[in-house]
């Protein structure tokens, strides 16, 4: 795969990987009934997809990519056709030694972007009317841990950022503002992630009912409740969950109330999708019947629009989510692979996102690829010229991507 060439090539540059995330946000929308729903209502947030996905249903409106070597977001700004053009970024000066940034997510307001890198959880606003981007002078976080992921819930009140050493740090976001403050009982235990390079991957999601947060770790997967007033997360009876995933693999919870992780490589799990369903009751996984699916293939992350009805995985392809059961099945081929890199699917259906190098070589222009997609069916389209150059592979890579209303 071109995500595993350019993890590679990446890591000899200190430029790790290939990922991409999505964040969502808009009108209010309730899932899918049946097993796996979690029962949302309207005091609760919408649909999160993706790496620290948080948000609900409208057509994404804004695009930040995440680049390494260094800590400074692209911002751009998504057409109606799904294609891209550029807003501005402010960093403020850090001395720090070659920072990398892994992955990012965004509040539901699409106001704050909150990035986690190797070291420090940095904090940014988004102005809403341009899609520029500004680093809040409070940050870092947290300067001197390294982390690997990073969620918001779905109402907006908390961050998690994951160290992969076996740490969770909680935060609560201040209203207005978007700073960060510690919640009590912060950083709590978890396993570590088992990763040996700084290479993005969906570690941590959060339940779409918004008590439970999921960390794929090296132990299987670790689940927590979430205190609703505080925060604070308390070890679910039974956790972890599943199989060690290695080092390659992702988490997603689309609103059909299921949670999926993708396995890339066979050590020591074999690679696919592996699918549970959620007891809303006390967040434990159980697995679904006929999973893991697409095993053939070592999926990279896997992202579905806010209607819970597809799930894409690059480097997979494109599967229809059974609302009853939480079982998939494959539709097509992802059209990119194995050049791809991550996908990020638009919540309201119309747009797939991918990141792709185009060719795998030591010197290619890394970017983002528009796909129109059918919200009947499924298919995709390629958006004429929509390729949307970020970064070469000589220099470093695109870890991950950030999309919100």
């Amino acid at each position: 795969m071109a995500h595993q060439l350019l993890s590679r090539y990446s890591a000899a540059l200190a430029a790790f990987g290939v990922a991409v995330l999505l964040a969502s946000c808009g009108s209010s929308s309730s899932p899918s009934s049946g097993p796996g729903s979690v029962g949302l209502t309207s005091s609760v947030g919408g649909f999160a997809a993706g790496i620290g996905g948080s948000g609900q249903t409208s057509s994404a409106q804004f695009l930040v990519a995440i680049q390494v070597p260094g800590l400074t977001p692209i911002a751009t700004l998504i057409n109606s056709n799904g294609t891209l053009t550029p807003a501005n970024v402010t960093v403020n000066p850090y001395s720090v030694f070659n920072p990398m940034a892994i992955t990012g997510a965004i509040d539901p307001s699409g106001t704050f972007f909150y990035e986690a890198v190797h070291p420090g959880l940095w904090a940014f606003t988004m102005n809403r009317q341009n899609g520029n981007v500004t680093a809040m002078s409070t940050s870092p976080y947290d300067d001197s841990v390294n982390f690997d992921a990073v969620v918001v819930d779905q109402l907006g009140k908390f961050v998690y950022a994951y160290d992969g050493g076996g740490e969770v740090y909680a935060y609560s976001i201040q209203s207005g503002t978007g700073q960060l403050s510690p919640i009590a009982g912060s950083p709590f235990a978890t396993a570590p992630s088992g990763e040996q390079d700084a290479v993005a991957s969906n570690r941590v999601a959060v339940s779409q009912n918004d008590n439970y947060l999921y960390i794929a770790s090296s132990a299987g997967i670790e689940a927590y409740a979430i205190d609703a007033t505080t925060g604070a997360l308390t070890s679910v009876s039974g956790s972890p969950f599943g199989a060690s995933a290695g080092v390659g693999f992702a988490l997603v919870a689309p609103s059909s109330g299921f949670l999926y992780e993708t396995i890339q490589t066979n050590t020591p799990t074999p690679p696919g999708i592996y699918g549970y369903s959620i007891d809303p009751n006390t967040g434990a996984l159980a697995a679904i019947s006929g999973s893991p699916f697409g095993s053939s293939c070592g999926a990279a992350d896997p992202t579905s629009p806010a209607n819970g009805n597809f799930l894409f995985a690059a480097s997979c392809g494109m599967y229809q989510i059974n609302a009853n059961s939480g079982a998939l099945t494959f539709l097509f081929n992802d059209p990119q692979a194995p050049n791809d890199g991550w996908a990020a699917f638009d919540p309201a259906s119309a747009f797939l996102w991918i990141v792709t190098s185009q060719a795998p070589c030591f010197d290619c222009n890394i970017g983002v690829d528009a796909y129109q997609v059918d919200s009947t069916t499924g298919n995709m389209t390629l958006v004429p010229n929509s390729f949307y150059l970020m970064q070469n592979s000589q220099v470093g890579s695109i870890q991950a991507l950030a999309i919100t209303h």
